[in-house]
């Protein structure tokens, strides 16, 4: 920094001195007409001779340094027009700055290469992976109503499609042929269902007693009412009903009962029964006046199926959306599975046409010539002086010594 203050104040002096010596220049020429006022010797001959060389070395380079940039715009001067070298050819300069510099400092194809590897390095980071869980995560519970709102109704869609396409006649006859009746065809499943329906009976024994029981009171009213008109008056039916049930011992009852399921006899019945049962209804299932009834029910049963779901979605996808979103299953299936396919395909499509996409959307050429063209030239001056004043401060001071020397070489020869 003080180096560089000196030389401006050194190039301040030399600036002064050349004017200077031009002023003298031309009232030396004024005086040498006029006898009596004529300049010394040493003056015209050895003094004069070297400042004016150091005055034309110093200006020429001043002049030369001004005009590459200066009147910035068009001047009319005399006949001429005159405009700074840069501004003036700032377009050339633009398009040749832009093929010189891809063909010669920055590679094009070079720097594709090494946004691919970029992109694929990024693809591999971990962190990357992990901030974008970070984001979507937050994402998805931010606006997980707005997701299940347009997620639901292509869902739902789908899930009708698939009803109304596997709820017809057809699909329960093949479902019933090949699951249902090869499953109660095996003896083993139909006891395993007997001894279920035994031991469901049994756990429901009490009820089922109760329930006996309170029918058997209906059943002996009813019948007195109906075939003993004139009994039933006199001993009152309803009373006479439940005295005569309730006089049966109906823990002993429950006892035989429970211990009737229990028998081997009990388990063979149920079973025989669930195989007439399949055969009434495989043959149920094949008959043609069926037909329209098996339609209409699997068309009930879809549309309350549909109901269901809708209903279901409505009320579970948000907070199934959520759960999957910050899911370790799912990040662990991105980052394992997803982003290396990602990441191939990527490097498949940059090593082909992507490369030469990345080549024109770059446009190393046409972006340096627009930049050049669109730069302004009294900024771009002051970046140069910025960086290179001090330089140019020095053209010109050496441009001084330079014709100082010329000028005693001249005049010593």
């Amino acid at each position: 920094m003080a180096g560089n203050v000196r030389l401006r104040r050194v190039d301040r002096t030399l600036k002064l001195v050349s004017i200077a010596t031009l002023a003298a220049l031309a009232a030396t020429a004024v005086l040498r007409r006029l006898p009596t006022m004529a300049p010394p010797p040493w003056w015209t001959e050895w003094t004069l001779p070297v400042l004016t060389a150091a005055a034309v070395g110093y200006l020429t380079n001043y002049v030369a340094i001004w005009m590459l940039f200066r009147p910035y715009e068009p001047k009319r001067l005399w006949l001429w027009h005159i405009q700074g070298v840069i501004p003036r050819h700032k377009a050339e300069i633009g398009r040749l700055l832009g093929e010189e510099i891809p063909r010669n400092l920055l590679d094009p194809e070079a720097i594709a290469e090494e946004v691919g590897e970029l992109v694929g390095e990024t693809l591999a980071d971990p962190e990357v992976a992990a901030q974008m869980r970070w984001r979507v995560s937050r994402f998805a519970l931010r606006y997980r109503e707005e997701i299940a709102g347009f997620v639901t109704p292509y869902v739902e869609l789908a899930l009708r499609r698939a009803l109304r396409a596997s709820l017809t006649p057809e699909n329960l006859h093949l479902f019933y042929d090949r699951v249902v009746a090869v499953w109660l065809n095996d003896p083993a499943v139909r006891s395993a269902l007997a001894s279920g329906v035994v031991e469901a009976l049994r756990k429901r024994t009490p009820e089922l007693v109760e329930v006996v029981r309170e029918n058997l009171r209906t059943g002996v009213r009813d019948y007195m009412r109906e075939e003993w008109q004139h009994l039933s008056r006199l001993l009152a039916a309803d009373r006479f009903a439940v005295l005569l049930v309730d006089s049966l011992n109906w823990n002993r009852i429950e006892a035989q009962l429970g211990r009737k399921l229990e028998t081997a006899e009990t388990r063979e019945a149920i079973a025989a029964e669930l195989s007439r049962i399949s055969e009434q209804v495989r043959a149920y299932l094949e008959s043609p006046d069926t037909a329209e009834n098996v339609e209409r029910f699997l068309s009930g049963g879809a549309r309350q199926l549909e109901n269901f779901l809708h209903d279901y979605l409505v009320e579970k996808l948000p907070e199934m959306t959520e759960r999957l979103f910050v899911s370790d299953t799912l990040w662990n299936l991105v980052r394992e599975q997803f982003l290396p396919v990602v990441r191939a395909q990527v490097d498949h499509y940059l090593r082909r046409e992507g490369r030469d996409a990345i080549l024109r959307k770059l446009d190393l050429g046409g972006r340096i010539e627009r930049a050049v063209a669109a730069q302004d030239v009294r900024r771009f001056h002051r970046m140069i002086l910025h960086v290179s004043g001090e330089h140019l401060l020095a053209i010109q001071v050496l441009g001084f010594f330079l014709g100082a020397l010329a000028g005693a070489v001249l005049v010593f020869a």
